[in-house]
């Protein structure tokens, strides 16, 4: 006969994966879960936790910066300046050539200034005539400047800055009027260094934004263009012959100088990013240092349950009181862009209030009351 075989009971072991798992994701949104996994576990966890915590907090902001777009600063109804003084300059730009070689400045302006006219903050720098003016109802609205070779950029630029072309043109009876405003100035420009741009916008008597960069990616956005090339070349770029339209002119002119105005800001933009990054790097930190300090700081009463905390618990557990406020600073700050900067700041100190209010208060002092 066959022997009888007795079946066996196996007993599986519990998984002991999910409970580790789910003890963490209670710390999201757990303070207590939070203060009891942090003060548990390995300093390095907390270590790890915190610098994927900061990296979260870099995300929308940087993402943010890199994707700023030179062209941005003519992209309101305020950019009329450009709109109909590009349009004008191109009928122009023959006589007022503005020449590009091998991504640097070749044509040269003589320095000409306004007589008995300076910088208000300097008398010994006078002010500088624009090398093209588009001038409507007797008013700038749109000044190109080109650099003469031997000032430099800053010198230059504030003497763009400090004076009022309307002023140094104007007639010794009409500069009686404008005298109040001779050094506010007006009319949007754009200068053109060795090597630079410079450009601002203005609105009224106000400037509304403004954009530096240098011609290192020109081409990049115009590839009909030769080493060799013109102001013009670029706001006529694939600009038909045969357009009567003046509508369409305006548009695609001022299309093609915003194609322009990005490729210019790109090292800016880049050069700018790495910067944003940094010193944000540095905030968070900074914040959740300080914030495990406070934490430790509060947890030093003679009748706080938690007196018994090292420094080093307060600044896990603040590790770990980060992750979540990152998180949600990631969301918010893609959603709205200019809470970006303060988003993780503001939600991550009413994280720690919390904690502090609810767990790191001292315990109820016994008055022998029943």
């Amino acid at each position: 006969m066959a022997k009888k075989v007795k079946g066996k009971i196996v007993n599986k072991k519990p998984s002991t994966v999910w409970p580790k798992i789910k003890e963490f994701l209670r710390t999201l949104w757990s303070n207590d879960a939070n203060m009891k996994y942090a003060v548990s576990h390995k300093w390095y966890w907390a270590v790890l936790i915190g610098l994927i915590s900061l990296v979260i907090t870099l995300v929308a902001p940087v993402v943010n910066a890199f994707n700023v777009q030179g062209s941005s600063y003519i992209s309101g109804a305020t950019s009329d300046p450009y709109y109909y003084g590009l349009y004008e300059y191109y009928q122009e730009a023959d006589s007022f050539k503005v020449e590009f070689q091998d991504g640097k400045l070749v044509t040269k302006s003589t320095f000409e200034s306004y007589p008995d006219y300076t910088l208000e903050k300097d008398p010994t720098v006078p002010i500088v005539k624009p090398y093209y003016s588009y001038v409507r109802q007797e008013l700038h609205v749109l000044d190109i400047y080109v650099t003469d070779g031997v000032h430099d950029d800053v010198t230059y630029l504030n003497s763009i800055l400090g004076g009022n072309p309307n002023y140094g043109e104007a007639t010794t009876e009409k500069r009686k009027t404008l005298e109040t405003e001779k050094y506010v100035r007006s009319s949007s420009f754009i200068f053109f260094s060795s090597d630079k741009i410079y450009s601002r916008l203005y609105s009224g008597k106000q400037s509304v934004s403004s954009i530096s960069g240098n011609y290192n990616h020109v081409k990049e956005g115009f590839k009909n263009l030769n080493s060799t090339y013109t102001f013009k070349d670029i706001l006529g770029n694939e600009l038909s012959t045969t357009e009567t339209s003046n509508l369409t002119i305006h548009t695609s002119i001022l299309k093609n100088y915003k194609t322009y105005a990005d490729k210019v800001y790109i090292d800016v933009r880049n050069e700018q990013g790495l910067v944003t990054m940094g010193i944000y790097a540095g905030i968070n930190a900074g914040i959740i240092l300080l914030m495990g300090f406070v934490i430790w700081l509060m947890c030093r009463g003679k009748n706080n349950p938690n007196r018994s905390l090292k420094i080093w618990h307060g600044w896990q557990i603040s590790a770990f009181q980060a992750l979540t406020p990152s998180i949600l600073a990631l969301i918010i700050g893609f959603i709205m862009a200019q809470f970006a900067s303060m988003a993780f700041v503001l939600v991550y100190s009413f994280r720690v209030m919390y904690l502090s209010m609810k767990y790191l208060r001292p315990a109820p002092a016994d008055t022998g009351r029943k």
